[in-house]
This record gives structure tokens, sequence and C-alpha cells, in this order.
């Protein structure tokens, strides 16, 4: 049995102010030339841009189907509401 090679993107979320809106975005993490992740600055737009906020992850696929760490969804969302679960408050 052998092994099929895995491929792994490195993700930053950031949020991004835009002149149609603001919001998180996903933006691959830049590498140096030397092969190290470049702390703070990711890829938006085919440029290079430095953002210290957000969260790095890793998305690898697993045949064709892309899979993301557990909890990627809640990620900084700040939408969901406040209130008490067990409707007491």
């Amino acid at each position: 049995m052998h092994a099929l090679p895995i491929q792994a993107n490195l993700i930053k979320r950031v949020l991004i102010q835009s002149p149609t809106g603001s919001g998180l975005r996903s933006c691959p993490g830049a590498v140096a030339k030397y092969g190290r992740v470049m702390p703070d600055v990711v890829w938006v737009n085919d440029a290079e841009a430095r953002y210290p906020e957000g969260a790095y992850y890793i998305e690898w696929y697993e045949g064709t189907e892309r899979k993301r760490p557990f909890g990627w969804e809640r990620c900084g969302s700040s939408s969901q509401s406040q209130a008490p679960q067990n409707g007491r408050t």
C-alpha cells in the first residue's frame, strides 16, 4: 500500500477593508524565497500585504475533497447571537 502525496495550503483569515465592503477573507500566506513563512504577510489581489491580526489555518485535500480544521466556519464570526443557549437571561 502506497501513501498518496499530500498537498497542504497555508491560509490566513484576515479582515479586509474595501470600498465594496469589509469582511473576513481567506488569503494564502506568503512564503519567502528561502522557504519560510513570512510572518503577518499574505497575498491579497496578487500582491503581498501585511495583516498582523488574523489566524493561520492549514487546508488540505483528500482525493478531490478539500479538508479544513474543525471550527473553521466559526472563526471570528461576530454575527452569532450572544443570547444564552438555554433560554435564561
